[in-house]
């Protein structure tokens, strides 16, 4: 989602990844910002689409996004919340207590099927999440369609996104 922002009270347009484990600028926007870089141990990358880059640094800035500020290093202090560079998911620990509400007469969503290429590494993370606290047991009779994308940094593994779409369409907004 592209949105605009104010990096070091520059404003600039942003594309928010919340599956990205880098956030990139180009060097016009680490200048306007006024960038404080250091030098980073990586010193190249690969874009979505597979064009390289040189990475020149990397700096903490303050991100105002509408009237919210927040300093992007806070990200790696509290990272037990987030998902780390070793790929363990961290876990809230209070417990969440959720509920949907869907239009009054609202038909179940028809599921469609996985592709049989696909269904193993669905079946393998779906095995693996409740073991690291992402998900639990439901017992609704609404589901939303599950949707495997190439990792844009390693093309052997997927990531794991539900399609919304349906669910959002019937559920009861607040007025």
């Amino acid at each position: 989602m592209y949105t605009s922002a104010a990096l070091n009270d520059s404003q600039v347009i942003a594309l928010l990844d919340t599956g990205s484990s880098i956030t990139l600028v180009s060097e016009a926007v680490a200048r306007k910002i006024q960038a404080a870089l250091v030098r980073s141990t990586i010193a190249k990358g690969v874009t979505a689409n597979g064009t390289p880059i040189n990475l020149l640094g990397q700096f903490t800035p303050n991100l105002t996004i509408g009237y919210q500020t927040i300093q992007i290093q806070l990200l790696g202090r509290y990272q037990d919340c987030f998902v780390g560079n070793d790929g363990d998911l961290g876990r809230y620990q209070e417990p969440i207590t959720h509920c949907i509400n869907v239009a009054p007469h609202s038909k179940v969503p028809k599921q469609h099927r996985a592709p049989s290429e696909k269904r193993q590494e669905i079946e393998r993370q779906i095995k693996e999440m409740p073991c690291i606290n992402i998900i639990e047991p439901n017992t609704s009779k609404f589901a939303s369609p599950i949707v495997l994308v190439k990792k844009g940094s390693n093309k052997d593994q997927w990531r794991f996104t539900v399609d919304y779409r349906q669910i959002n369409a019937i559920t009861e907004t607040e007025t």
